[in-house]
C-alpha cells in the first residue's frame, strides 16, 4: 500500500470499496435474516448496528467517487456525504441531549442491544460525522481546507486503532472508555482502511507522505513504524495476560513492561543508528568525491571559458546560454542572443546544404567538428573551430547540444595571405609553362618538322639501296621523329589542360555515352563490356572530364588479358562533400609497388613492344582530378585487375584551392 500509484492505487481503492459494500451488505442482511455471526465476529462483543452498515455502504460509493473528476460525479459524491452528515449528526445529538429518535430502529428493530438498542456508538457516528465532512470538501484544491480533511482522517485513524487496541489486547467491554463500549471490531477495521485509502487522495502530505517518500526521514518512518506499533502491542498484551493471571504484580508489571521496552528501543534504534552511521560515512565520501569532481569541473569551466565560445541550445536549435567569450566575439549582448538561433551570426558564405549535413550528423548522436564563418553585429566577419556535441537523455533522445568553438580568424588571415603568395607563385609557374607550351609548339616542332621531312624523304628514296645497315638507320630514324612528335603532342595537351575555360555542369552517364560512341570501333573489336551504375552531374570543366574517363577506359581495354573480354564497371557513391568514381577492369592489374609511379608524367611500365603510348595518359588523370579540387588513387594486383578512385567535390569548393585552378574558377563558383 506504501507505493501505489496511478492504476494501482485505482485498484486499490476499488479493492476497498468493494470490501467496505461487501461487509456492510454482509451485516444488513445479518440483521434482516436475524444472523448474529454476521453482526459481531467475537463472541460477547459490540455488533455493528443496521445504520452502521448503511452508512459503510454510502461510504464505500463515497470512497469511489472521491478519486474521480468528473463535474457530475463531484455533485453526486456531495449527496453522498450529505447523507452520512444527517444520520451521524442525528445520533451525535441522541447521546448530547439523551433523547431517543426513530432513526435507530427506522429500518429494523434491534432486540439484541440492551443499552441503546440499534444507535451506533458515539464514536462510530463521530467517525461518520468526520467522513462526511472529508467526502463534501475532498476535491477541493485550498490548502487550509486541505489540512483540515487530512487532521480529520487522521483523527478517525486514531479513534478506531485505540478501539482495534482495545480488541486486540482483549480489554473487556466494561473497562472501555464509554466513548469506545459499543464499536464492534468490524467497524473499527472498516474506518481505519476507510481514512488510510482516502489519505491516499493526498500521497504527499501527512503520514501517507511519509510512508511513500524517497528521502532519508521517509526511510526512517518506515523502518521504525512496524517496531512502534507491533511493539507494545505484544508487550502490553503479555503484561495485561500476566496481570489477568496473578503471575505478577500490577507495579512489578509496569515496572517490567516499561524496562523492557526501552532495551529493545535502544537495541532496534541503536541498529538503526549504525546503518545511518555508515550511510553518512559513504555520504560524506561521495561528498567529498562529488566536491573534488565540481572544483575539476570548475576547473574545466574557467578553461573554456577563458579560451572557447560556449553556447547551449535545446533540440529544436534555440540559444539558451552562451558565456562572456561569445559575446566578446560576437558583439552581440546576452539578451539579444538568448531566445535565438545561430541564424543571429550567420554570414551567408556557407551553403544550405552545409548546414543540413552538419544537422543531419548532429541528430544523429554523433559529434560535428569543422570550420565556420561566422557574422558579429558590427558586420565583422570571423571564423571560428566548432565542435557540436549532442546531449542524450536515458531513453538516448537528443535534449540539448553543446558547442564550443575557438577563434581561428588570425590563423585563416595568415592561411590566406600564404594562400594569395602561393596563388603568386603557382601564377608565374603557370606562365612559365605556357612559355614553354609556346616554345614547344613553335621552336620545337619547327625543326622537329624539318627532320621527319627529311628523314622521310631519304627513307622513301635510299631505302634498299644503301645496304642492310642503312636500311635499319633509316627506320630508326623514321621511328624515333614519330615518338619524339608524340612525346611532344602529348606535352603540348598537358600544358593545355584547364587553360581559358569555364566550369559548367556535367552529365557522367551522357559524356560516358559519347565516349562510348567515340570507341565503338575499338569497343567492338575488343568485346569491350561496361556495367554503368547511376551517376551523378558535376560542377566540371567538360572537355577535361571528358578525357579523364577516355584515357581510363583506354587504359582498360589496352592491358587486358589474352582471350578475355575486357569489362569496364563504373560507379560512384557521396563521400562526405565530394563524389567517389570508381573505374573497375579485369585486365592484367598492376604491382602495388607501382601505385602512384603510374602517375608520373612519360613512366612506363612495359616495354612499346608490348603496348603503345607515351605514358602520359594517366599523368593528363591526375592533373585533370587536382584541377577540380580531388584526389586519384589506385588499387591492384596483378593479374586480378585494377580500380582506379578518383574525387570529385560536390559543390567544387576544393576547386578555388587548386594549385592548377586558373582565374575563372572563383568566379564560376560565386555565380553558382
Amino acid at each position: 500500500m506504501i507505493n501505489l500509484v496511478s492504476n494501482k492505487k485505482s485498484q486499490f481503492v476499488f479493492f476497498v470499496a468493494s470490501l467496505t459494500l461487501l461487509i456492510s451488505l454482509a451485516v444488513i442482511t445479518g440483521w434482516l435474516l436475524n444472523i448474529e455471526i454476521l453482526l459481531s465476529l467475537l463472541p460477547n462483543s459490540s455488533t455493528m448496528k443496521f445504520n452502521t452498515a448503511l452508512l459503510f455502504s454510502f461510504t464505500a460509493i463515497g470512497l469511489s467517487l472521491s478519486f474521480r473528476e468528473k463535474p457530475f460525479l463531484k455533485t453526486l459524491n456531495k449527496f453522498v456525504s450529505l447523507f452520512i452528515f444527517l444520520i451521524s449528526t442525528i445520533t451525535l445529538t441522541e447521546y448530547l441531549f439523551k433523547y431517543q429518535s426513530v432513526i435507530d430502529n427506522f429500518f429494523v428493530t434491534d432486540r439484541i442491544s440492551s443499552i441503546y438498542p440499534g444507535r451506533m456508538s458515539p464514536s462510530t457516528a463521530f467517525c461518520f460525522f468526520l467522513l462526511s465532512l472529508c467526502f463534501w470538501g475532498i476535491h477541493q484544491t485550498k490548502q487550509n481546507v486541505i489540512k483540515v480533511i487530512i487532521q480529520g482522517l487522521h483523527l478517525v485513524n486514531i479513534l478506531s486503532l485505540i478501539s482495534i487496541l482495545s480488541f486486540l489486547l482483549l480489554i473487556p467491554v466494561k473497562s472501555r472508555m464509554f466513548f469506545f463500549n459499543s464499536m464492534a471490531l468490524h467497524t473499527s477495521v472498516l474506518f481505519f482502511v476507510l481514512s488510510f485509502t482516502l489519505l491516499l487522495k493526498f500521497n504527499t502530505k501527512g503520514v501517507i507522505g511519509l510512508l511513500i517518500g524517497e528521502h532519508s526521514g521517509n526511510k526512517l518512518f518506515r523502518r521504525l513504524l512496524p517496531f512502534i506499533i507491533f511493539l507494545p502491542i505484544v508487550q502490553n498484551y503479555i503484561l495485561l495476560e500476566l496481570l489477568s493471571n496473578n503471575l505478577i504484580s500490577y507495579d512489578f508489571g509496569v515496572v517490567i513492561s516499561t524496562a523492557l521496552f526501552l532495551v529493545l528501543c535502544i537495541v532496534y534504534i541503536s541498529t538503526i543508528a549504525v546503518g545511518l552511521n555508515k550511510s553518512d560515512e559513504k555520504k560524506t565520501s561521495l561528498e567529498k568525491s562529488l566536491t573534488a569532481t565540481n572544483q575539476e569541473l570548475m576547473q574545466f569551466k574557467y578553461a573554456l571559458d577563458a579560451s572557447s565560445i560556449i553556447a547551449f541550445t535545446d533540440e529544436k536549435g534555440i540559444i539558451n546560454y552562451v558565456n562572456d567569450k561569445f559575446c566578446e566575439i560576437s558583439k552581440f549582448k546576452k539578451e539579444e542572443i538568448l531566445g535565438k538561433t545561430h541564424s543571429i551570426i550567420n554570414s551567408g558564405y556557407h551553403s544550405k546544404d552545409f548546414f543540413r549535413e552538419l544537422w543531419k550528423t548532429i541528430k544523429a548522436g554523433k559529434v560535428w567538428i569543422g570550420e565556420i564563418k561566422n557574422k558579429a553585429k558590427d558586420g565583422t566577419y570571423y571564423w571560428v573551430h566548432t565542435s557540436i556535441i549532442p546531449f542524450t537523455d536515458e531513453h538516448g533522445k537528443i535534449y540539448r547540444y553543446l558547442a564550443i568553438r575557438q577563434d581561428i580568424t588570425q590563423r585563416k588571415a595568415i592561411e590566406e595571405m600564404l594562400a594569395s603568395q602561393y596563388v603568386k607563385k603557382l601564377e608565374q609557374k603557370n606562365k612559365e609553362l605556357e612559355q614553354f607550351a609556346y616554345i614547344a609548339s613553335h621552336d620545337l616542332q619547327e625543326p622537329l618538322r624539318t627532320i621527319t621531312t627529311f628523314g622521310e624523304l631519304l627513307y622513301k628514296k635510299y631505302y634498299n639501296q644503301l645496304g642492310p645497315d642503312a636500311n635499319k638507320y633509316l627506320s630508326f630514324i623514321t621511328e624515333s621523329t614519330g615518338r619524339m612528335r608524340d612525346l611532344v603532342k602529348a606535352l603540348l595537351d598537358y600544358a593545355r589542360i584547364g587553360g581559358n575555360k569555364e566550369m559548367e555542369e556535367v552529365d557522367c552517364l551522357s559524356i560516358i555515352k559519347s565516349i562510348q560512341l567515340d570507341m565503338l570501333p575499338y569497343i567492338n573489336e575488343t568485346h569491350t563490356t561496361f556495367i554503368i551504375n547511376e551517376l551523378p552531374k558535376v560542377l566540371a570543366y567538360k572537355t577535361e572530364i571528358r578525357l579523364l574517363f577516355q584515357n581510363l577506359f583506354s587504359n582498360a581495354i589496352k592491358f587486358r588479358k589474352q582471350d578475355i573480354s575486357p569489362v569496364i564497371h563504373i560507379s560512384s557513391r557521396k563521400v562526405g562533400h565530394y563524389w567517389e568514381f570508381a573505374v573497375e577492369d579485369n585486365g592484367i592489374g598492376i604491382d602495388e609497388k607501382f601505385n602512384q609511379r603510374v602517375f608520373e608524367i612519360f613512366q612506363r611500365l612495359h616495354k612499346r613492344s608490348q603496348y603503345e603510348g607515351t605514358g602520359i595518359g594517366l599523368t593528363h588523370c591526375h592533373k585533370i582530378v587536382e584541377l577540380h579540387g580531388g584526389s586519384i588513387w589506385l588499387k591492384s594486383k596483378v593479374g586480378e585487375g585494377s580500380t582506379f578512385y578518383f574525387t570529385l567535390p560536390i559543390f567544387n569548393e576544393k576547386a578555388l584551392h587548386s594549385p592548377f585552378a586558373p582565374d575563372n574558377i572563383k568566379n564560376t563558383i560565386k555565380e553558382i
